[in-house]
């Protein structure tokens, strides 16, 4: 069951109060997709995610907590541009503008993120154009963010997942040949061997569409997979 509530918020930015929706309980059910994307019902809480006030147009995952050059950024026009952007959905810019604050203090796995989430603001709405902007932004900052020695993910094998994936559905085939292989070369765990290699097969075909993991390597495959890393898991505890 999936709970989201509108609640009171203070901007750090301009004291100003603001309704938003704050995630109170969530559950899944299914595959992700190959980048992380949660399946329903998690997936439908994004716009919980990322905070707009709209006095000051401050964007953050927490507009209640200031920032270190948070105004700054926010003055630039650059940030008030993409703030109005009707290029992109409205929950995309508030990513994007958030993605900007969290660069400039040098959260850039955050950032990244921040972008890939854009993202799926705009695959949803069905705007590829879009989509694939906020994918070339991701790529930048996460390659950024590893560059700095920052973990772009909790597990470093699905780190190297949400990369490839970007590359690929940015349309950056080469590189995303390039990154799956050298990942290949390394020890991984089966079950991430097994995803690489369907990106492969996705990459080489030039396909840059979105797949849950059970429709990229099997429903089947999957559950067996997950289930020995489990077991995996629990015997090494």
């Amino acid at each position: 069951m999936t709970r989201m509530v509108p609640k009171l918020i203070k901007c750090a930015v301009c004291d100003q109060q603001s309704e938003q929706m704050v995630l109170g309980s969530t559950s899944s059910f299914g595959a992700p997709d190959l980048d992380g994307r949660p399946p329903s019902l998690m997936r439908y809480t994004i716009i919980c995610w990322v905070q707009r006030c709209p006095s000051c147009g401050y964007c953050a995952p927490q507009i209640a907590e200031p920032g270190v050059k948070t105004t700054e950024v926010m003055a630039d026009a650059f940030y008030q541009t993409q703030l109005h952007n009707h290029s992109f959905p409205v929950l995309a810019n508030s990513f994007l503008c958030a993605a900007l604050i969290q660069q400039q203090q040098g959260q850039l796995a955050d950032a990244g993120w921040s972008c890939v989430h854009a993202a799926w603001v705009c695959d949803d709405e069905r705007n590829t154009i879009a989509a694939q902007h906020c994918r070339h932004k991701a790529i930048a900052l996460l390659q950024q963010a590893t560059d700095a020695g920052q973990q772009t993910h909790a597990d470093p094998e699905h780190g190297a997942l949400l990369l490839t994936d970007v590359l690929r559905r940015s349309g950056e085939f080469a590189a995303a040949a390039a990154y799956c292989q050298h990942m290949l070369a390394q020890p991984l765990s089966p079950l991430v061997q097994r995803m690489l290699a369907a990106q492969q097969a996705l990459i080489t075909r030039r396909d840059t569409s979105g797949y849950t993991i059970e429709e990229a390597i099997g429903e089947t495959t999957y559950h067996t997979l997950l289930e020995q890393q489990k077991k995996e898991g629990e015997r090494d505890a």
